[in-house]
């Protein structure tokens, strides 16, 4: 099932996110098995739940990298694109992650949350052309790089939320 299709959005990474969110409203209340009469329950019960899955998948960065990706039989949990980074990208991201660890400053904090969020941005960016223009290993590896980038920047805004408490 192409979740794309199931929701009737174009296919591709740059999501309209406003037409997203009401495809998926639109369709939940066609198919929500609460409106249904029960001889079409089950069968409504199955679409929506797939809706959920797709409007799940589809507005996550991370989530919708590797859906597209595996829409090209590509999937990048296995062990060939696992190890797609290099040793020094890898490095990069530990001293990344370690340094968070070592700040106790929250504006120290703030300024390196914008700074990862800029990062993201341009992550993002890339991925997007990366797709458009089908350029699957590139999207792998960008892909690779923003669930860890996702990862630590989840890091920043816990150490920001305890450090406010």
């Amino acid at each position: 099932m192409n979740y794309f299709q199931l929701l009737n959005i174009k296919e591709g990474y740059d999501v309209d996110f406003d037409q997203l969110h009401q495809q998926y409203l639109s369709l939940q209340i066609i198919h929500h098995p609460d409106n249904i009469t029960a001889d079409n329950k089950k069968n409504n019960l199955s679409i929506s739940i797939d809706l959920n899955n797709a409007y799940k998948i589809l507005k996550d960065e991370v989530l919708r990298a590797e859906y597209l990706l595996s829409l090209y039989n590509i999937d990048i949990n296995a062990d060939n694109l696992r190890t797609r980074l290099s040793t020094i990208e890898l490095q990069n991201i530990w001293q990344e992650l370690e340094k968070v660890e070592e700040i106790s400053d929250y504006k120290i904090l703030e300024l390196e949350y914008q700074h990862q969020q800029r990062i993201k941005a341009e992550i993002l960016l890339n991925l997007t052309k990366a797709f458009a223009d089908k350029q699957w290993f590139l999207a792998v590896n960008l892909t690779i790089r923003l669930k860890y980038l996702v990862n630590l920047i989840n890091n920043i805004k816990l150490k920001i939320n305890i450090l406010c408490k």
